[in-house]
């Protein structure tokens, strides 16, 4: 049975190199280098305690009322934490 396709793929139909590596550096340095439209950022920090004792292996979330992105974190053996926001300080 003949093949239904009359003429084999052409190399000029396939992107070339140059262009396909371009739009892959591209797409990597958005993100990588991050797009948060401007946000300043502030560092953020302290400690959680529960009855005056700190408490170690907690999970910290901020979510501002007036929208933005969260930041997280997460407590360290002495309720330590640093919030992180989009996985920058």
């Amino acid at each position: 049975m003949a093949s239904p396709c009359k003429k084999p793929i052409c190399k000029a139909s396939w992107p070339r190199p140059r262009a396909a590596w371009l739009a892959l550096l591209s797409a990597a340095a958005m993100l990588l280098g991050g797009c948060d439209g401007g946000l300043a950022l502030v560092p953020v920090s302290g400690v959680v305690t529960l009855d005056g004792k700190p408490v170690a292996d907690a999970g910290v979330l901020f979510s501002p009322v007036e929208g933005g992105p969260p930041a997280t974190g997460g407590t360290d053996a002495n309720g330590a934490f640093e919030l992180r926001t989009n996985n920058r300080p």
